[in-house]
């Protein structure tokens, strides 16, 4: 469910329980509960589920927690939201608002703290718009994308260009763009929604029958609060239709807001909100951010959360809610999907939780380390056969989330984003002996 239709279906729900619990308890006497005894066999009692971080604990593993740094804004007021790695080893990381459902935030600054592989900082890029992706080029360059457009910066840090995407202008001046989407996904909403407003609506009428001296004050809090309800699917034309206007600021927001940027050595894609529906698309462009195509459209993804990384020439896309990872070619092509949703009791060659993986990474043999919002870390294999299990982090919260990494240079250390935290923690590889332990 889309989040104007759930925002407005939830209103209708809440108003009915306020309107019918008051109601129902009045005049009521509490009922005491009786137990009846269960008829026909019983299904045998569910197995208690093992803590995510208890589920691998004796599996080997190759790579072991040996540091972590800290990272938030200059002002201490900001968290760190993602990271990347350059050609050169430092760690980028991105500090500033998390991603919003919609719109990106006006008038937001973000900063990019940049440290050596050892975890100590150099410098910080200051960033005058919302930034949500951060990625460094072959060539050393830093990129920093977010509310519609690119920030391009030397690897010291010295702003270069700021270039708005460029197929965002061309979808708003299409006639058939944001506005033609809005209308359609508005109009089937308010059909989906008629029984209810129909229902609504004589429950309305026959309190408005009452005359106005009979009515008590609970009618008139009903009378009101459906009032109030029923004119937001009231239909409305043009452009003072409030939901209307609401839905193509979210239409627009979702395709300003960059989930991710990656570099192939001729291409730039960017992975952004999608025109139709509520997946994602891919866009790719040359190396000045022109040329632009769309090559993927309705990948689906959860929490705001989809990774896509270079492979070579081609595209590795963590397709969390089909519990899999994709390889696509430059022209959006499938070459290959591998992975399968866990059972009850989760596989290593398999993806648990209700989207997984969260995030992926190439590595110069063809092979893929995918990342889970559970903290595990896996590898692949070129034909997508699991390998090993690289390492399970204890991070903080829980919940879906974006589990960032990067991987060094020389494939021995991997940094891993513990996004509740705001901090990224510092994996290195273990000795032979002590990865069979």
């Amino acid at each position: 469910m889309n989040p104007p239709f759930r925002r407005c279906a939830g209103l209708l729900a809440a108003a009915f329980c306020v309107l019918t619990a008051t109601s129902a308890t009045q005049g009521q006497q509490d009922l005491p509960r009786v137990q009846l005894p269960a008829k026909g066999p019983q299904p045998a009692p569910l197995q208690p589920q093992i803590p995510p971080q208890k589920q691998f604990a004796d599996a080997p593993y190759t790579h072991e927690k040996t540091g972590e740094v800290a990272v938030k804004s200059t002002d201490g007021k900001q968290k760190l939201q993602t990271l990347t790695i350059d050609k050169d080893g430092r760690i980028l990381a991105l500090v500033g608002a998390p991603k919003a459902v919609g719109m990106p935030i006006k008038n937001a600054t973000s900063e990019v703290h940049i440290f050596t592989p050892d975890g100590k900082p150099i410098t910080v890029v200051k960033v005058e718009f919302h930034a949500t992706a951060v990625a460094a080029a072959p060539d050393g360059k830093i990129y920093i994308a977010g509310e519609g457009k690119i920030a391009k910066y030397e690897a010291d840090g010295k702003s270069i260009s700021v270039t708005p995407l460029p197929y965002i202008e061309d979808l708003l001046k299409d006639k058939d763009g944001p506005r033609k989407q809005a209308e359609d996904q508005l109009k089937q909403q308010r059909a989906g929604m008629q029984n209810a407003i129909k229902n609504y609506k004589q429950r309305l009428e026959a309190l408005e029958s009452k005359k106005e001296e009979d009515r008590t004050a609970l009618d008139k809090r009903q009378i009101e609060q459906y009032q109030k309800l029923l004119k937001q699917y009231e239909p409305q034309e043009g452009k003072d239709d409030p939901m209307l206007q609401q839905m193509i600021d979210q239409i627009i927001g979702r395709l300003r807001t960059v989930n991710s940027i990656t570099f192939s050595a001729k291409d730039v894609f960017v992975v952004c909100g999608d025109t139709k529906g509520f997946g994602y698309s891919v866009w790719r462009m040359d190396g000045e951010f022109k040329n632009s195509k769309q090559i993927l459209t309705g990948i689906r993804g959860c929490c705001g959360q989809m990774d896509i990384k270079c492979c070579g020439d081609d595209l590795l896309v963590a397709e969390n809610t089909n519990h899999r990872f994709a390889r696509y070619d430059r022209e959006g092509k499938l070459v290959g999907a591998w992975g399968k949703r866990a059972a009850r009791v989760v596989e290593l060659d398999s993806f648990g939780g209700c989207c997984n993986p969260m995030n992926v990474c190439g590595l110069k043999n063809g092979d893929v380390l995918t990342a889970e919002s559970e903290g595990f870390l896996k590898r692949f294999n070129a034909k997508g056969d699991f390998t090993e299990l690289v390492a399970t982090i204890p991070l903080t919260g829980s919940g879906c989330k974006n589990v960032a990494f990067a991987v060094s240079p020389d494939e021995q250390r991997i940094y891993f984003l513990d996004l509740n935290g705001s901090r990224f923690l510092i994996l290195d590889r273990k000795s032979a002996a002590a990865t069979e332990r």
